[in-house]
């Protein structure tokens, strides 16, 4: 889901972000995994949750991390 409308990220942005160079961060800010498509301002982050409990206030911490390093950018935060 975009990060800041909650709505679905479109197939389209995917699939256009294929073919471009990508940045990969493990544990940027205690993010699990930030996946970076620079040239189409797209960020995934990926938060892995399998053996760990949620920290309080976990989300809205990596949400506004997000939101200030990344700004105009389309941002999706898996959980």
């Amino acid at each position: 889901l975009h990060l800041e409308s909650g709505l679905p990220l479109p197939l389209s942005s995917l699939i256009s972000s294929t073919d471009q160079n990508v940045r990969v961060y493990r544990e940027l800010e205690n993010i699990d995994l930030v996946i970076e498509y620079p040239a189409s301002k797209l960020v995934i982050a990926i938060e892995n949750k399998i053996w760990a409990k949620e920290q309080s206030d976990q989300v809205a911490r990596y949400q506004e991390i997000l939101l200030t390093r990344y700004p105009n950018h389309k941002l999706v935060l898996v959980y």
